[in-house]
């Protein structure tokens, strides 16, 4: 067994402590013992492993003693009972991957960068200290790690600032810091060398303003853009305007009080899968958004404008869109959006709490493919259309506090996947049958 490289005992149910004897395993490189209900601390012979590069130790319920393992470069203690982290680790010269998820970590961030503060501190790329109970702002030392690519300790108890030595972490490629209790002002002077930067979500920091020049040329290209619950208003942030490649935003509940430009609509990347602008206080008409929004090879794109103040009429999607939430807006004209002259791949609709009116035409064939429908809270009158009946894949249907009259559509009887059913304060007649 001396000459063991490779061994995974992840999954099998091992109890008790972890065997001393592991230590003589001079050659093994891959350790993954996760996943088992080991206790204990984590032996000091582990550091007689020369050779040990990644080290998986993750569900379990380990107790906070780490060994001195000069050559490890991935080291996942996801999921243990770590309270505090063992000064130890600062000493793993070789450590490029560190994972202490789901932890009871109550150590103040800077307590931790300090615990680090060894060799360690140069050779790290990834640090994942997410879902713990760690606090604290984001203290000047964090620039410790200068080659740290990933950063992520969102669900955490940090109650603080963000220093601007931030920006000295040129590396930094994502950086979480969602979930937390963080306050005051992020600028330019943030962000000013993160070129690599391609990740950021802030979101769920209620108490966190963003605050960027309008006339700003990031140094940054986003991916994934989440800044949910932020403060980013309430002027519609013009900076979003520069960034062509991001593939997710979200800007929901931001204290945004505005019209949005149609320099923005424009500027949408043609790989965006997920657009979410709700709980803003966002006003004036959309666009015919299936004209200015690029084309893309997507198989789905979710649209989130719901809680804001939209009116007019409901413009027309690219056909690539899948999901659209304009719920609790004022809408008034629903025409042609809900009779299309082609099928669409909506999967998910909510009109519900806006200020459509009317009679729905008969034209539910082209949305053949709708798991999802909501009407409530609107005005639409006259009967429901006979081709529901085309909505085989329907599986939740409101219709509620409208004024829909006549019998309910036999046609209906095809639609054999709905669960859901509301049809409440209408004026409909006759009989509903299985």
């Amino acid at each position: 067994m001396q000459s063991l490289s490779y061994l995974d005992l992840s999954r099998n149910n091992l109890q008790g402590a972890i065997p001393t004897s592991f230590g003589n395993m001079h050659d093994l490189s891959y350790l993954d013992l996760s996943h088992n209900k080991l206790q204990g601390i984590i032996p000091a012979s582990f550091g007689n492993m020369k050779s040990l590069s990644y080290l998986k130790l993750g569900f379990n319920q380990l107790e906070s003693s780490i060994p001195n393992i000069k050559h490890l470069t991935y080291l996942d203690l996801s999921s243990n009972n770590f309270k505090l982290l063992s000064s130890s680790l600062g000493n793993l010269c070789s450590l490029q991957k560190l994972d202490v998820i789901l932890n009871n970590l109550t150590q103040e961030l800077g307590d931790i960068i300090q615990t680090l503060n060894g060799c360690t501190k140069k050779s790290l790329l990834i640090l994942w200290l997410e879902s713990n109970q760690i606090w604290g702002p984001i203290p000047d030392t964090i620039d410790t790690f200068s080659s740290l690519q990933e950063l992520y300790l969102y669900n955490n108890r940090l109650n603080g600032t963000i220093t601007q030595r931030l920006r000295n972490m040129t590396m930094l490629e994502t950086l979480d810091l969602s979930s937390n209790s963080l306050k005051g002002t992020l600028s330019n002077n943030h962000f000013s060398n993160l070129s690599r930067l391609k990740n950021l979500d802030l979101s769920n920091n209620s108490a966190l303003v963003l605050n960027m020049d309008d006339n700003l040329v990031p140094p940054f290209q986003f991916d994934t853009i989440y800044l949910g619950s932020c403060r980013l208003g309430p002027m519609f942030p013009k900076w979003l305007q520069k960034q062509t490649k991001y593939s997710w935003l979200d800007i929901s509940g931001a204290g945004i009080s505005d019209s949005i430009p149609n320099s923005f609509w424009k500027s949408l990347p043609p790989n965006l899968v997920n657009l979410n602008i709700s709980h803003n206080n966002i006003y004036g008409t959309l666009p015919d958004l299936q004209i200015i929004v690029p084309s893309t090879s997507s198989q789905f794109f979710d649209i989130d404008m719901s809680f804001n103040h939209f009116k007019g009429k409901i413009p027309s999607f690219p056909k690539h869109v899948t999901s659209v939430y304009l719920s609790s807006n004022k809408f008034s004209n629903h025409f042609p959006f809900l009779c299309p002259k082609s099928k669409t791949n909506i999967h998910n609709l909510d009109l519900s709490n806006n200020l459509l009116s009317g009679e729905l035409l008969d034209c539910w064939m082209n949305f053949d493919q709708l798991l999802f429908l909501n009407l409530e809270n609107n005005k639409f009158s006259a009967s429901i259309p006979s081709s529901f009946g085309y909505l085989n894949k329907l599986q939740s249907l409101h219709l509620a506090n409208n004024m829909f009259s006549k019998d309910f559509p036999r046609s209906m009887m095809n639609c054999t996947s709905l669960i859901n059913l509301n049809l409440g304060h209408n004026l409909l007649s006759g009989h509903v049958t299985k």
